[in-house]
């Protein structure tokens, strides 16, 4: 259960950082 809980923070950090970064190259 922690490892999956892990896993959906890992995933959701990783789609705001990819959603930052395509928001700031515009």
């Amino acid at each position: 259960m922690r490892q999956m809980k892990q896993t959906v923070i890992y995933f959701c950090t990783a789609l705001l950082q990819h959603t930052f970064g395509l928001y700031f190259s515009t």
